[in-house]
C-alpha cells in the first residue's frame, strides 16, 4: 500500500513539474489518481525520448515496416505533392473561375452605374430643355426686348440652348454605354490582381480544410472518441500510447502534417499579409510540432480529433470570403454566421471539452497511475501546446467579433485582419441588388 501510495504521490508530483498551474490541476487530480493508484500492482518505469522509436505500437506499417519512417516518408510525400496540386488547381481552375465570375459581378456593377447614369442624363437633358423652351417663349423674348441688356438675355438665351444640346449630347452618350454595357457580347472588365490573388488564395483553403475534414470524419465516425472521450485511451498500458493504431490514422496524420508544414513557407513567401501574420505562423509551428509529437507518442485517437474540430469552421469562412469577392453579400453574410457559429462551438467550448479536459485528466487516471509509468514529459507538452492554441482561438474570436460589429455598424463584411484594397472598394450602390 505504501508503495502504491508512494508512486501515485510520484506521478503527481511529476505531471505537475515546473508549473504552477498544472501544480493546482495535479492536486484536483490527487483524490482520483490515489484511488487508481491502490489498485495498481505494476511496478513504475519510466520512458524516454529514445524509446518512441521503439515504441510497440500494433499496426500494419507497408512502407517501411516501421510506424515512424512510414510516417516521415507520407508526410513528406504530402508536403511536396500538396504546393503541387495547389499550383495546378490556381492556374487550371480557381483563376479561370475567378476572372469569369468577379468579372461577371464587376460588369453587373457597371451596368448599374451606367443605367444610373444614363437615368440622371435623360433628367438633366430634359430640364435644360425645358429651361431653353421657356426662355424662348413670345413672353419671354418681349421681356428680354423691353429690358436694357438685349445683348446680355440674347446670350443667355444661346448659351440656354447650348447647354440644352451639350445635356441632350450627355444623355445620348450614357444611353449609347448602357447599351454597349447590356450587349451580350460585352467583354468582361479585368480583375485586379491582388483581388485574383486573394480569390485564389481562399479557393485554394477552402478546398483544402474540406478535403482534411473529410478525411478525418473517415476516421472518427465509425469510433465512439467524439462522444465518449475517455475511450480515447482504451487499451493502452504505457505512456507513450500502445494501443492499435489503424492504417487511416497514418494518412490522415500524414496529410495533416504534410499539409501544415507547406503551408509554413507559403504564409512567410507566397500568401497575402495579414495583421495577424505572428498569431498565424505561431499557429502554424504549434499544430505541427503537436501533429509529429502526438504521432511519436501514439495519441493519435486526441490529434484526429483535436484536427477535425479544428478545421471545420474555416470552410465556412474562405467561402464567405469567395462570395464576397464575387459581391454577392447575402451569401457571404451567410456563410460568415455559420462560420461564427462553428467557430464558438467547436473552437471556444467543444474543444476544452474535449481536447483539453481529457487529454490532461485521462491519461493520467487511466493509464499512468493504474499502470504505474510516469507521464513526463509528454503530459506537459501537450498541455501546453493544446492550451497555446486555445488561447490563440480566442484571440481569433475577439477578431470574429469585431467582424461582426462592423456588419451591425458600417452594414458590411470585412476581414479586419487586412487592408481594403482599391479593387475591392465599392462605389456608391454598387452593392444594390447584390444580395441572394
Amino acid at each position: 500500500m505504501q508503495r502504491r501510495a508512494a508512486t501515485a504521490a510520484a506521478a503527481v508530483a511529476s505531471a505537475a513539474r515546473g508549473s504552477a498551474p498544472l501544480l493546482l490541476l495535479a492536486l484536483a487530480l490527487a483524490p482520483a489518481q490515489a484511488a487508481a493508484a491502490d489498485t495498481a500492482e505494476a511496478p513504475h518505469h519510466t520512458f524516454t525520448l529514445s524509446d518512441l522509436y521503439h515504441l510497440p505500437v500494433p499496426g500494419v506499417w507497408r512502407l517501411t515496416g516501421h510506424r515512424v519512417w512510414d510516417y516521415v516518408a507520407l508526410t513528406l510525400f504530402f508536403a511536396a505533392a500538396i504546393p503541387l496540386a495547389r499550383r495546378l488547381l490556381c492556374r487550371h481552375v480557381y483563376e479561370p473561375l475567378g476572372r469569369r465570375l468577379i468579372g461577371s459581378a464587376l460588369l453587373a456593377a457597371a451596368r448599374r452605374r451606367a443605367a444610373r447614369g444614363a437615368k440622371a442624363a435623360a433628367a438633366a437633358a430634359a430640364a435644360a430643355a425645358a429651361a431653353a423652351s421657356g426662355a424662348a417663349t413670345p413672353e419671354g423674348a418681349t421681356v428680354a426686348r423691353r429690358t436694357t441688356r438685349r445683348s446680355a438675355a440674347a446670350k443667355e438665351d444661346e448659351e440656354g440652348e447650348a447647354t440644352a444640346e451639350q445635356a441632350a449630347a450627355a444623355a445620348a452618350d450614357a444611353d449609347e454605354a448602357a447599351a454597349a454595357l447590356a450587349s451580350p457580347s460585352c467583354p468582361l472588365p479585368p480583375v485586379p490582381d491582388e483581388i485574383m490573388r486573394k480569390w485564389n488564395e481562399s479557393a485554394w483553403k477552402m478546398t483544402a480544410f474540406s478535403t482534411l475534414v473529410a478525411v478525418a470524419l473517415a476516421v472518427v465516425l465509425p469510433e465512439r472518441w467524439m462522444v465518449e472521450p475517455s475511450t480515447m485511451f482504451a487499451g493502452a498500458t504505457r505512456i507513450p500510447l500502445d494501443m492499435w493504431t489503424k492504417p487511416s490514422l497514418l494518412a490522415s496524420y500524414a496529410l495533416q502534417t504534410g499539409f501544415y508544414l507547406q503551408s509554413i513557407p507559403f504564409l512567410l513567401f507566397v500568401e497575402v499579409r495579414r495583421k495577424d501574420f505572428a498569431e498565424s505562423l505561431a499557429h502554424h509551428i504549434i499544430t505541427a510540432m503537436l501533429l509529429a509529437a502526438s504521432w511519436g507518442t501514439n495519441f493519435t485517437r486526441a490529434g484526429v480529433a483535436y484536427t477535425l474540430l479544428h478545421d471545420a469552421s474555416d470552410i465556412f469562412l474562405e467561402s464567405a470570403k469567395l462570395a464576397r469577392y464575387c459581391r454577392r453579400e447575402g451569401v457571404a453574410t451567410a456563410a460568415f454566421v455559420a462560420f461564427a457559429l462553428s467557430w464558438v462551438a467547436l473552437r471556444v467550448f467543444y474543444y476544452p471539452w474535449l481536447i483539453l479536459a481529457h487529454t490532461l485528466y485521462d491519461p493520467i487516471v487511466l493509464v499512468a497511475l493504474p499502470f504505474g509509468v510516469d507521464p513526463q514529459p509528454y503530459w506537459s507538452l501537450f498541455a501546453t501546446l493544446f492550451s497555446c492554441l486555445w488561447v490563440l482561438h480566442l484571440y481569433w474570436t475577439y477578431l470574429i467579433g469585431k467582424v461582426i460589429a462592423r456588419k451591425f455598424t458600417k452594414g458590411e463584411i470585412d476581414d479586419v485582419r487586412e487592408d481594403k484594397e482599391d479593387g475591392e472598394e465599392r462605389s456608391d450602390g454598387d452593392g444594390d441588388g447584390d444580395s441572394d
